[in-house]
């Protein structure tokens, strides 16, 4: 193996989680954004899907 394989490999991990965190923040900055035009109907339809996608009942646990 190479070095230049061994080091791309590795550096995919980090770039992958760095790739995550900055699509975690723009979508945050979006709520924030729409939270300023209309923020009781977003704020509601948002936390109903986080609590649909995320916060499993506890009968599915």
């Amino acid at each position: 193996m190479s070095p230049f394989q061994k080091a791309s490999e590795e550096s995919v991990l980090p770039v992958h989680k760095t790739q995550i965190f900055l699509m975690v923040h723009l979508d945050l900055e979006f709520v924030h954004f729409r939270a300023d035009i209309d923020f009781l109907f977003f704020h509601n339809e948002f936390w109903a899907e986080v609590s649909r996608l995320y916060l499993k009942p506890q009968g599915h646990l």
